[in-house]
């Protein structure tokens, strides 16, 4: 499972270099937009990582849907997709 992921990562990085050269003058929010979204990923794949150490079962599912909300709203959508995990929880 583990080549499969990094065979999926590196097509992914690979498309997005070949889009973001295609684009010219766009690449910039293009580029901006993977950067939020791979930060995003990360920070809450780390983030349910201490939730669940710290034994709290909340986590925040790693979609395309969520992945597209941080990279478009980056800190913010971060926090809303908490605030809407914390508020269907409570």
């Amino acid at each position: 499972m583990e080549k499969n992921m990094g065979i999926a990562l590196i097509l992914v990085v690979s498309a997005a270099v070949l889009l973001i050269g295609v684009l010219g003058r766009k690449a910039a929010y293009l580029l901006r937009f993977l950067t939020r979204m791979v930060i995003g990923g990360i920070a809450i794949h780390l983030t349910n990582s201490v939730l669940a150490s710290l034994g709290i079962a909340w986590s925040v599912g790693l979609n395309l849907i969520s992945l597209f909300l941080v990279g478009s709203l980056g800190i913010g959508g971060f926090g809303m997709l908490y605030a809407i995990l914390l508020y269907i929880n409570l």
